[in-house]
């Protein structure tokens, strides 16, 4: 007898992809994340899926794929338990059960995190000059004695000859100024960071940045008060409670507010975006907000008020014909999806206005 099949061709393969993703990521999500995740669903039978294997496959770096992940993360798409992400597609409104949904990935963030922390090693050490030869020094010196002397006042404490060797060597050793050392010490008092190595180490890092002068180290100060500055207006319109940021925080906020300069009514529109779309009102999800505060980058939306100009001209564009409508159905036409994205945004605020 003969056995007969249909042939499925490229259909012979398929895995489900979550409604959520077009209904409400295909704008804000990027090529990156869109591509991640795609390669998630696909092998989400595998027993594991390590981060390198996904950087292979798809072409992307591992820093590309980590953000990627925290996209998903952030926006409750993919889970984190422990040491591993899921994908929790029976947890998503609209989208058929699968039994992909027990099936796990390997975490790429956290052991990604735990093996640059790891990586990071201090910058080298200078070589300290020795108690009889800083003894000689403080006094044909009279800057350096000045320096200790202040040392000792900042600090509120006296300092011992090994604490002594160590300023006096990041002058002698690491040829920063007097001055220079004071406006380190300042700063480091200010971060609570008070230990005379932990001093040395932020006095390092700034020789080896060529922060040389006065005039750098001021402009250094400035930097870290502008970005301290921007992170505490994102507190403001996301209504958090005050905390010292990360380095990933501290970038994020110095993206919004000094780069692309949104404003704290811009901020928080972006951020009630977020809630909406995600329903995550646990979890600041600085990478999704990323995405919508992009979006108005680009398009020029600088201000409430462009915000409102650009939901009126969507609400006021021609009607499209009917084998357009119909194209948009199986293609998720994306100036669609954000008129809808906008129109739910104004439609929300006149509720809350009246």
């Amino acid at each position: 007898m003969m056995d007969y099949n249909i042939n499925l061709g490229a259909w012979n393969s398929v895995f489900a992809v979550p409604s959520i993703v077009v209904d409400k990521h295909i704008k804000m999500a990027g090529s990156a994340q869109l591509k991640v995740l795609l390669f998630l669903l696909r092998h989400a039978g595998d027993d594991v899926v390590c981060q390198n294997n996904i950087s292979k496959a798809i072409g992307l770096s591992n820093a590309d794929i980590s953000d990627a992940l925290q996209y998903w993360l952030e926006s409750g798409v993919l889970k984190q338990s422990g040491d591993l992400l899921l994908l929790p597609i029976n947890d998503i409104a609209q989208t058929p059960a699968s039994n992909t949904a027990a099936n796990t990935v390997s975490s790429a963030p956290d052991s990604k995190k735990k093996k640059e922390e790891s990586s990071k090693s201090p910058p080298p050490k200078i070589p300290h000059v020795t108690h009889s030869e800083a003894a000689a020094i403080m006094k044909q010196n009279a800057k350096i004695s000045f320096m200790l002397n202040e040392a000792q006042l900042r600090l509120e404490r006296m300092i011992n000859p090994n604490e002594q060797a160590i300023l006096i060597s990041l002058c002698t050793n690491a040829g920063l100024p007097v001055d220079v050392v004071l406006m380190v010490m300042e700063f480091a008092v200010l971060q609570g960071k008070t230990s005379i190595n932990k001093i040395e180490e932020i006095g390092l890092e700034w020789a080896n940045s060529g922060i040389k002068t006065h005039v750098k180290a001021q402009e250094k100060l400035d930097e870290i008060h502008k970005a301290a500055q921007a992170w505490s207006k994102l507190e403001k319109a996301f209504g958090t409670e005050p905390k010292k940021p990360t380095d990933r925080e501290k970038n994020y906020a110095k993206k919004f507010v000094i780069d692309w300069k949104f404003s704290t009514a811009m901020l928080k529109k972006a951020y009630e975006l977020c809630i909406e779309n995600t329903g995550n009102t646990e979890k600041l999800a600085l990478a999704y907000i990323s995405k919508i505060l992009e979006n108005w980058y680009e398009q020029g939306i600088k201000n409430i008020s462009d915000l409102e100009k650009q939901a009126s001209l969507i609400k006021k564009a021609p009607s499209k014909s009917k084998h357009t409508k119909q194209k948009k159905e199986t293609s998720y036409d994306i100036n669609d999806i954000e008129s809808m994205i906008f129109n739910q945004y104004v439609t929300s605020e006149k509720k809350v206005g009246t």
